[in-house]
């Protein structure tokens, strides 16, 4: 669970800073995010065990506050979001502005946090985080329909 945990945090680290880089670097970040992007699908569907994982855990009350799972459902939920995110992103190397490039970035680590969540409150917020992203998504083409 721990490499999928570090990709989720790393996106969520480089995604504001994208926008702000020189484009050179821009470009070799989201080309090193998309190749880990890949290997991640891929060891996901090589069927190498995935731990469950609880962070911030309260005994006493007996809630874990932010828990990840693999089940097989959701490894094939995550293989998609992945494989997809990935080739998304690599077109948008070439179409997309760097805030947008910024904001796809967080939306597919919100949804591969959406595949792995364990427990309602862990789904619900990467499930939110992932409808503002979308939302921003579609503010930011700046459309007579997305306003």
């Amino acid at each position: 669970m721990m490499p999928y945990l570090i990709f989720i945090l790393c996106c969520f680290i480089v995604a504001p800073l994208l926008p702000s880089i020189p484009e050179r670097v821009r470009r070799s970040v989201l080309v090193f995010m998309i190749g880990s992007m890949v290997m991640l699908a891929f060891y996901n569907l090589s069927g190498a065990e995935i731990n469950d994982l609880s962070l911030l855990s309260f005994p006493d009350v007996g809630v874990d506050a932010f828990s990840f799972s693999a089940h097989p459902y959701a490894r094939m939920a995550v293989f998609g979001f992945l494989f997809v995110g990935a080739i998304a992103l690599l077109y948008g190397l070439q179409v997309a502005e760097p805030k947008e490039q910024a904001v796809s970035l967080i939306a597919v680590a919100s949804a591969v946090g959406i595949g792995f969540s364990a427990n309602f409150i862990t789904l619900f917020i990467f499930w939110e985080v992932l409808t503002f992203s979308v939302a921003i998504l579609i503010m930011l083409k700046q459309t007579s329909h997305a306003i």
